[in-house]
């Protein structure tokens, strides 16, 4: 219907003309290749074949609408459309790779984006905000340079210490001790180095008097020391024991020291005589002395 229209639009006297005349204009559409159609000029006796192919007299119609090919212009870094008016648009090619580090351009032979590493000092942003400066490498990427003690999560904090937290707030790290509860006053809850437990422990209340008992108050945690001692008038002296009321309390190596701490034979004393033994409790439940001190007579 193109051609038809196109072929009736001339008049009489072009078709007389294109009889007589020795050269027509028309627009040509090569056999076999019709998108690469051209306008030519060509012999009047030529015209009757031509238009029998489907060639038509004028020159070709720059209407992209009806010959989408004419808006190629050639360029490979150009983006060719047709425009809803019939004219031709040509958009470069976009090859920004969103790399501040490179310089972004298009290959006029291949139509292939090139993005080449910048030269020079090239402040970037690596999204890091513990790394200042960014400036980018000469391969096209941005490093950033790690500023001391700064941190972006928990991890960027360890210490090494099994018995702290770390924990990385405003890019500040921080590593409080971990928190051990004990079960009651009298248990000191500890944490271990080795694998970060926490290991209850009963508290020491050894006050290093063999003649005490120590205990621990759980009320308040306080330590308590009782005296172990056996008072009384002796009513025995044995060769290897002091017989106090009725209570035998054997010596070792039939020697006693005395409250200050002086060794005293068992011969300094006699019956009758007051005194306070301090007595200490073997695994085996029974009693040896330890120091005899004695007392002003009773009454």
């Amino acid at each position: 219907m193109f051609v038809l229209a196109l072929a009736g639009s001339l008049t009489l006297a072009s078709l007389s003309n294109a009889a007589t005349n020795d050269k027509v204009t028309i627009c040509h559409f090569p056999p076999g290749n019709p998108a690469n159609f051209q306008t030519i000029t060509i012999g009047a006796v030529a015209l009757p074949a031509h238009l029998a192919h489907g060639d038509f007299p004028g020159s070709c119609a720059n209407d992209c609408k009806l010959f989408g090919s004419v808006c190629d212009d050639g360029n490979p870094c150009n983006t060719d459309t047709c425009n809803p008016d019939g004219t031709c648009a040509h958009t470069p090619k976009n090859c920004d790779d969103g790399n501040v580090c490179t310089t972004d351009s298009c290959d006029p032979v291949t139509g292939a984006c090139v993005n080449t590493p910048k030269t020079g000092l090239t402040y970037c942003d690596d999204g890091n905000d513990c790394t200042s400066p960014d400036t980018c490498t000469s391969t096209g990427t941005c490093h950033g340079t790690p500023i001391t003690g700064c941190c972006n999560t928990n991890g960027d904090c360890g210490d090494g210490n099994l018995c702290t937290s770390d924990v990385c707030t405003n890019h500040t790290c921080n590593n409080p001790p971990a928190t051990c509860t004990a079960p009651d006053l009298c248990t000191e809850a500890t944490c271990n180095p080795l694998d970060g437990t926490c290991v209850n422990a009963r508290k020491s209340c050894d006050d290093r008097n063999a003649c005490t008992t120590d205990t621990c108050n759980l009320a308040n945690g306080a330590c308590v020391f009782t005296p172990d001692d056996i008072r009384g008038a002796i009513t025995g002296i044995g060769s290897d024991a002091l017989i106090v009321g009725p209570t035998r309390v054997p010596t070792t190596n039939n020697t006693v020291y005395g409250g200050d701490g002086n060794p005293v034979s068992l011969a300094d004393f006699r019956v009758g005589d007051n005194v306070d033994v301090c007595a200490l409790h073997q695994l085996d439940g029974s009693i040896v002395a330890a120091s005899v001190t004695r007392l002003p007579p009773a009454g």
